[in-house]
């Protein structure tokens, strides 16, 4: 026998057991079942040829017939894989299967039960081997060309749309089965058409392009699950050699202790299998999970995002209103509408000044909108700290009083030096400290001191409030974030103020944080922030300078 010949069977059993390992690797999945029995097909029809050339004249029509119906069947598997391929869309139902499948119920009845595809076969002295075709041959061709190029139009359309590891896994098939198919088609259809059977041994060859890149996707690329055919095969071929063993003991004693070896070698493959099923449903779990999770992370990242601009848009429409509000309840109170009773000013003073925080909170949704979509923009100039401060002090002054609350600054004797703020935002910060230190005071004092040294200058607010446990002076920086003993005391507050006041002073290069001896002992809140110093000044003027001219 040749040697070319020979390789035939080594072929196919290496198609067939690759076969098997596709098919077993996931006996629940369409995927794996349509394509593990297009290559098992795959196998079936290199043994036909080789029986083809190895078989003796009694048997030839057989391995003819079966050569050919072996071809038609890895037509109808790869044509259903491709329909669902790769995302295992294929219904249940059975007579969507008998349906697929009914040319290779008319070609077993066409090779076997008659001469309409395979007339005869005929052996020439030289020992050569051919076939004559019947009437309906051409039915067999053209069911090949339709089903296999129906089947790669469908891969290919598939392969241009997915992307990823998903596409590499498209492609290794659409390449190796279209290797096969071109060259098997060849040397196995087309040309023995003509009466041309001297490479009629070549097509299965090509099926080892199909095995070396489906491996490569498989180990690469995870086309299929490994773990699990690699447990069942082990298994397998332990019990195996544990059954052998058993079968060739001599004696009852190792009868017994192969025996009991053997059913330990069931009960562990059995638990071995049960443990790999159980991890690879555990991982998918997580996998489907992870994707949910990360879909509906994207959608929050989405309703995040219309909550801003909805915040945004709402302070903007709210702003204009309230403005106007306090600017005619400024004028009412000067005066400028006739005079007022005593009564009627303390009402709008309170008016005004509820007016005045309410003014405050829509600009903190609204800096908060602008922090979160990259928008808050800064105006920094050289300013005096302490007059700003005295000024936010003055604005509550009247406020604090009516708690019962002392409300003081206290500056140095010496001049303070200049720091570069944005006046608007810097004096929102000092705004949000001192009315949430009236807030949370009920009685005693409210005290701010300025100092200063050569970098920096600080600024406290103490107060003789609620005070804070050490485990909430961090938490109470952050965003919708409150002090638990705030919440009983004012039960209205959103927990804004300190995360704004917090971004606010890091983005001037300072930084703010509270200190506090515990509940009921008061807080502390500092703010350090870069001085102005000489040099600076200097620079920031002869910019000044050079703008002018």
């Amino acid at each position: 026998m040749e040697i070319k010949i020979a390789a035939l069977l080594f072929l196919a059993a290496v198609d067939l057991f690759f076969g098997l390992f596709v098919y077993l690797s996931n006996k629940r999945s369409p995927i794996n079942i349509f394509y593990g029995l297009a290559v098992l097909s795959v196998g079936l029809w290199s043994l036909g040829v080789f029986m083809f050339f190895f078989s003796e004249a009694s048997t030839l029509r057989f391995w003819s017939n079966f050569t050919y119906l072996a071809g038609s069947l890895i037509v109808g598997n790869f044509f259903a894989f491709s329909l669902i391929f790769p995302k295992e869309e294929w219904g249940r139902g059975f007579w969507r299967t008998a349906f697929l499948y009914l040319p290779n119920i008319f070609f077993v009845t066409a090779l076997f039960f008659s001469n309409l595809i395979i007339k005869e076969v005929l052996i020439f002295p030289n020992g050569t081997r051919a076939i004559l075709f019947g009437s309906l041959y051409f039915l067999y061709w053209l069911y090949f060309l339709v089903f296999l190029s129906s089947a790669f139009i469908i891969l290919a359309r598939r392969y241009f749309r997915a992307g990823g590891v998903e596409r590499l896994q498209i492609g290794y098939v659409l390449v190796g089965s279209f290797i096969l198919a071109a060259f098997g088609t060849l040397m196995n259809l087309w040309l023995p058409t003509v009466g041309i059977f001297d490479l009629f041994w070549l097509g299965p060859y090509f099926s080892m392009f199909l095995v070396t890149l489906l491996a490569t996707a498989i180990f690469k690329y995870r086309l299929f699950n490994i773990r699990l055919i690699s447990a069942e095969i082990f298994v397998a071929l332990l019990i195996i050699v544990l059954f052998v063993n058993f079968f060739v003991s001599a004696g009852i004693t190792a009868y017994l202790f192969n025996g009991i070896i053997l059913l330990g070698g069931v009960v562990f493959g059995y638990f071995l299998i049960r443990g790999v099923i159980n991890e690879i449903q555990a991982r998918e779990e997580i996998s489907r999970l992870a994707e949910g999770l990360n879909k509906a992370n994207q959608e929050l990242k989405k309703l995040d995002q219309l909550k801003s601009e909805f915040l945004s848009l709402a302070s903007h429409q709210l702003r204009a209103p309230l403005t106007v509000v306090k600017g005619y309840i400024s004028m009412i109170q000067e005066g400028n509408y006739g005079e007022i009773p005593e009564k009627l000013r303390e009402a709008l003073r309170r008016v005004y000044f509820s007016n005045e925080r309410l003014i405050n909170l829509v600009g903190d949704f609204l800096n908060i909108s602008r922090i979160e979509s990259g928008r808050l923009h800064y105006v920094f100039e050289p300013s005096i700290i302490a007059d700003l401060i005295r000024s936010v002090v003055g604005e509550f002054k009247d406020f604090a009083k009516d708690k019962g609350i002392e409300l003081s600054c206290q500056e140095p004797k010496e001049t303070l030096p200049l720091a570069r703020i944005d006046r608007d935002k810097f004096r929102q910060v000092i705004v949000n400290l001192i009315d949430n230190a009236i807030k949370y005071t009920r009685r005693g004092s409210i005290k701010i001191e300025i100092s200063s040294d050569k970098d920096s200058i600080l600024i406290s607010t103490q107060d003789t409030g609620i005070g804070m446990a050490p485990e909430e002076l961090d938490l109470i920086f952050k965003r919708f974030s409150r002090g638990e003993g705030a919440t009983k005391v004012y039960t209205e507050g959103m927990g804004l103020g300190l995360y704004l006041a917090k971004r606010i002073v890091q983005d001037h290069g300072g930084e703010i944080w509270a200190e506090s001896k515990g509940r009921g002992r008061g807080s502390t809140f500092y703010i350090k922030i870069p001085a102005l110093t000489a040099e600076v000044k200097r620079a920031e003027q002869f910019k000044e300078f050079v703008e002018k001219i």
